[in-house]
């Protein structure tokens, strides 16, 4: 009876040291991610400060911090970057090619053409309220609208 509870013993210390280590280890991990963003937040911060930027500016620039640092968790890039060209193709095809066909410029288009458009393409996140392009800027990107609506605006 003496050795059946000193093997329980040791059963349930072990079993327990084995729990507290993976706790340990997911909280770790957790902060490590946590650690990353506090410092993006210092470096904006510092930044602004020596720079002397505008509170309304350094506003909306922590914000888009705050969103695309929750989004790199799951940027298609990250994901898909692994997979064979096959895979990436079907996977981009699912998440992207009906609002590319929406899209007025590509309705007539060969699909081996979307197919390359949707390989160069990426997934960009913008809040609300935020000039994506102000006139006048030198502009060599296409964008596509998915989601969500534009205001657009002109001075003339």
């Amino acid at each position: 009876e003496a050795g059946f509870m000193i093997g329980y013993l040791l059963f349930t210390v072990m079993l327990s040291a084995y729990i507290l280590g993976t706790v340990t280890i997911l909280v770790v991990k957790a902060d490590e991610r946590s650690k990353v963003y506090r410092e993006r937040v210092a470096l904006l911060t510092a930044f602004s400060k020596d720079n002397g930027l505008p509170d309304d500016l350094f506003k909306a620039m922590k914000e888009h911090l705050e969103v695309t640092f929750h989004l790199d968790q799951v940027s298609d890039e990250e994901v898909l970057a692994i997979y064979p060209t096959a895979i990436r193709r079907k996977a981009l095809r699912h998440l992207y090619l009906a609002p590319l066909r929406n899209c007025y410029l590509f309705k007539n288009c060969k699909q081996r053409f979307l197919d390359a458009l949707l390989a160069e393409c990426r997934v960009e996140m913008f809040l609300p309220g935020v000039n994506v392009f102000i006139e006048g800027d030198v502009v060599n990107e296409l964008q596509i609208m998915v989601f969500g609506e534009v205001h657009v605006r002109s001075t003339v």
